[in-house]
């Protein structure tokens, strides 16, 4: 994956007014494996990080998992459309103010 792959993950979800809103740090991508993941601040879900990767046909799958421990939760087949949504009704942190 491209730099800018991970720029238009990054922009699906706000871009900078999706940092500001939620608190999320530690961004990383992977240029091979088309993700990008980062640390979320402590939220109703528990989970500690979430990894969102671009698949060929266009959509995300989000894995949100906990750091230390082995609980995760896998969604796919996601829009872009629901980028935000997905996110809040999941971590509770809001993607846009």
């Amino acid at each position: 994956m491209e730099q800018s792959i991970a720029i238009r993950i990054l922009r699906q979800l706000g871009g900078l007014n999706f940092i500001n809103n939620t608190g999320c740090s530690g961004f990383v991508y992977k240029p091979t494996e088309n993700w990008l993941q980062m640390k979320l601040p402590a939220n109703k879900s528990g989970y500690n990080r979430v990894r969102i990767s671009l698949e060929a046909d266009n959509t995300y799958t989000y894995c949100f998992f906990h750091a230390e421990t082995e609980a995760s939760c896998t969604l796919r087949a996601i829009t872009a459309g629901e980028l935000k949504s997905i996110f809040t009704q999941l971590t509770g942190l809001p993607c846009e103010k």
